[in-house]
C-alpha cells in the first residue's frame, strides 16, 4: 500500500472515532441535562403544545397564588364511560393535567381527588347528589360521570355537571371560576344604569343579554333606576350603559359615587338603535 493510500485510511478511520465520540457525547450530555431537570427543576414542564395548553394566564395565576383557605376539587371520571368515548378519554388527560397544575401553582391550597364513581356505590350517590350529568353505560343501569365538584372549609359548592369537550377552549376559565367563586364567597356588587335594555324585561320574560348572565355567573347584578337619585353604598361597581338623556340627578348621584372612590364603568353607542 502507498504512503497516500495508509494517509487516505488514517484519515478515513480518524473520522469514524470522531464520529463515534461525538454520537456518545451526545448521547451523555441528553442524560445530562434530563438528569439536572430531574434534579433541579423537579416538577416544573416545559409547555411545547401548539395553543399553550398547560400555561397558565396571569388572572389565574393572581387568583391561584393568593389563595388563602383551602379548596378541594373532586373530578368524577368513570373509567368505564372513558373506555367507551374515545374521545373524552383524551379530554381527561388535559383536564388531569390542568387540575394538577393549578395544585402545584397553590402550593397545595388546591387539593384535587379524582372519584371513579362506580356503579351502585357512595361515589356515585354523591354524585348524584351533586346533579351530575350521569350517562347509561348498560341496559342494567350502569351510569358513568364525567364532572367536578369544588368545595371549600364552609361546605361552598361549585360544580360543572359534565365536562364536554366542546368547552375546551374555556376549560381554564370554568375552572378558575371555581375556584375564585370559592375563595371569594362573597360576590362583588355591580349596580346597573341600563339604557339600552341589556338587563332584559322580566315582566316580558325577555331574559338579560349574554354578557350580564354571564357576569351573573361571578358577581351580583343589580340593575338601578334609570333615573336614580343615589347610588346603593354596597355597590363594588357601577356600570353605566348608553346614559343618554340621564337625568341631572342621576348624573350626580353618580358624580357624588365617583367622588367618594367608587368605579365606574361607561358603555356608550353614539348610533345605539334604541337610544
Amino acid at each position: 500500500m502507498t504512503m497516500d493510500g495508509i494517509l487516505k485510511r488514517l484519515a478515513d478511520t480518524e473520522r469514524s472515532i470522531l464520529s463515534v465520540i461525538g454520537i456518545i457525547l451526545a448521547v451523555v450530555l441528553f442524560l445530562t441535562v434530563n438528569l439536572f431537570s430531574a434534579l433541579v427543576l423537579g416538577s416544573q414542564r416545559t409547555d411545547l403544545t401548539e395553543s399553550k395548553l398547560f400555561t397558565l394566564s396571569e388572572s389565574t395565576r393572581s387568583v391561584v397564588e393568593a389563595l388563602a383557605e383551602p379548596v378541594t376539587v373532586r373530578l368524577y371520571q368513570s373509567r368505564d364511560l372513558l373506555e367507551a368515548a374515545p374521545q373524552l378519554k383524551v379530554y381527561s388527560e388535559r383536564v388531569n393535567e390542568l387540575l394538577r397544575t393549578y395544585s402545584e401553582m397553590s402550593n397545595g391550597m388546591i387539593r384535587v381527588e379524582i372519584v371513579n364513581a362506580l356503579p351502585f356505590s357512595s361515589e356515585e350517590d354523591r354524585a348524584i347528589a351533586f346533579q351530575l350529568e350521569g350517562f347509561q353505560l348498560s341496559a342494567t343501569g350502569e351510569r358513568g360521570y364525567f364532572g367536578l365538584v369544588a368545595t371549600n372549609s364552609t361546605d361552598d359548592v361549585q360544580v360543572i355537571s359534565f365536562l364536554t369537550p366542546d368547552r375546551e377552549q374555556f376549560l381554564e376559565y370554568d375552572l378558575t371560576r371555581m375556584v375564585n367563586n370559592l375563595a371569594n364567597p362573597r360576590k362583588p356588587v355591580v349596580g346597573v344604569i341600563d339604557g339600552l335594555g341589556v338587563m332584559g324585561r322580566e315582566e316580558e320574560r325577555i331574559p338579560p343579554v349574554a354578557l350580564i348572565r354571564q357576569m351573573q355567573q361571578v358577581f351580583e347584578v343589580r340593575s338601578l333606576v334609570y333615573d336614580a337619585e343615589q347610588i346603593p353604598p354596597n355597590a363594588d361597581v357601577l356600570m353605566v350603559v348608553h346614559p343618554a338623556g340621564l337625568p341631572e340627578k342621576t348624573q350626580y348621584a353618580i358624580d357624588q359615587f365617583v367622588l367618594a372612590g367608587g368605579p365606574v364603568i361607561f358603555f356608550t353607542d353614539p348610533f345605539a338603535e334604541n337610544s
